[in-house]
């Protein structure tokens, strides 16, 4: 790490010292003002860094694919594909109900979900190649991406 030299900043700062109260001013403390700088350009690239890191993610591509959204009963289970056109469709396997068609549309971080008569919306909390973990206002839903 560079040594920071450059002119130096005089501050007086008063030191308790004794039980009496007695104030000592020190004159000679030196900050070096090319210190300051490069400590105020690091924090910039810090805070830059959080910004774009904490800005909402399009998740529009990454959520097409064919996901497996946990058991319907002991036997079968709830498959989910979802594609690029804003529709999707839900099977149950091993059964004979045929698979329901719906439509979702996804603003910000929240993906809402409309089958005939049913409405859902959940906030989306992770998605990556594999999970993703949505978040409703009484549960946490974990959908597997099948390959």
């Amino acid at each position: 790490m560079p040594v920071c030299t450059g002119p130096y900043l005089l501050l007086d700062i008063p030191l308790m010292v004794g039980t009496m109260g007695t104030e000592i001013y020190r004159t000679s403390l030196s900050v070096d003002n090319t210190c300051i700088m490069n400590r105020f350009f690091n924090l910039l690239i810090v805070i830059a860094i959080c910004t774009v890191a904490s800005c909402g993610r399009d998740y529009r591509k990454a959520i097409i694919g064919r996901w497996d959204a946990g058991k319907a009963t002991l036997e079968s289970r709830i498959l989910v594909t979802i594609r690029g056109d804003g529709t999707l469709t839900a099977e149950i396997t091993n059964s004979d109900i045929k698979p329901l068609a719906g439509t979702y549309q996804i603003d910000k971080d929240r993906i809402n979900i409309k089958f005939p008569r049913l409405d859902m919306s959940y906030r989306i909390v992770t998605l990556d190649k594999k999970v993703l973990v949505m978040k409703w206002k009484y549960a946490k839903i974990t959908w597997l991406r099948l390959e």
